[in-house]
């Protein structure tokens, strides 16, 4: 019987050592994209679409999907925000002060982020892994996010200050969350954050006012280890044993199940 690629384009029909694979592929491709094309963004939007579709398809995750788009609209207007306030600014934009690939490309991080968090789950058995209830989980990444937002808008030019503040919320935010792959997906998205904005700034894609550090000022290389383990925590909020909605979607199933047994 034919089966449609799409149908088997999923995760589960290949082997867990392929997800890595795919994760790190799509990754340097997203990189490979903007560094080589930063200067005509159309043409790399259009890679970077293509790249989401194909991440999107591959994990077929309703949590994903959800956390994609919040991820790709907040990620968006948190970078509009802090570039009106000389925080940061791109060379070669195409809506206001962004470039049109930008959204695009805080969508397939925030999937890499918790596909990557997921293969750690997966690799250590759950193991060092007991995540809280979901209000607790809840409240605790909207304060992490809210801290460190107020934080970049009024201690920026106190770097010190800043990243003290960064490492603090990052500690009692992985504790709360009692999740030490949280803590090794933080690590991660530090390292490949710190790739990504080295190699962007010396091409010339984006620039900061007050880089000291290869072109970049030293708050923003623990921040990726903040957007890791907020976008991580996120997930670990939606899939929340206790989250309201997996009443509902039990209460659907067990009257399907009704049904079909009638």
């Amino acid at each position: 019987m034919y089966t449609p690629f799409i149908t088997t384009l999923h995760y589960k029909n290949f082997p867990q050592w392929f997800v890595p694979i795919i994760l790190f592929i799509s990754l340097f491709l997203t990189y490979e994209t903007i560094w080589t094309l930063w200067q005509t963004p159309i043409p790399a939007t259009i890679i970077l679409f293509f790249i989401s579709i194909a991440l999107l398809l591959f994990f077929r995750s309703i949590k994903m999907c959800i956390i994609f788009i919040g991820v790709s609209l907040f990620g968006t207007l948190h970078d509009i925000y802090f570039i009106a306030h000389d925080l940061w600014h791109y060379k070669e934009t195409t809506i206001g002060t962004i470039p049109l690939y930008l959204p695009l490309t805080w969508g397939i991080i925030s999937i890499i982020i918790i596909a990557t968090f997921k293969t750690i789950l997966i690799l250590l058995k759950e193991r060092y892994h007991n995540p809280p209830s979901f209000t607790t989980a809840l409240t605790s990444t909207l304060a992490t996010l809210g801290i460190a937002l107020l934080g970049m808008a009024h201690l920026s030019m106190h770097q010190p200050v800043l990243i003290a503040l960064f490492i603090l919320i990052d500690v009692l935010y992985t504790l709360i969350m009692r999740s030490v792959p949280l803590m090794i997906i933080g690590i991660i998205a530090l390292s490949g954050g710190t790739l990504g904005e080295i190699t962007s700034v010396a091409i010339g894609a984006w620039h900061y006012p007050s880089g000291t550090i290869a072109g970049i000022p030293p708050f923003i290389f623990i921040g990726w280890d903040i957007i890791g383990i907020i976008i991580a925590g996120t997930y670990i909020t939606l899939d929340a044993q206790d989250a309201p909605w997996r009443h509902i979607i039990s209460g659907k199933s067990s009257s399907t199940r009704a049904n079909h047994q009638h």
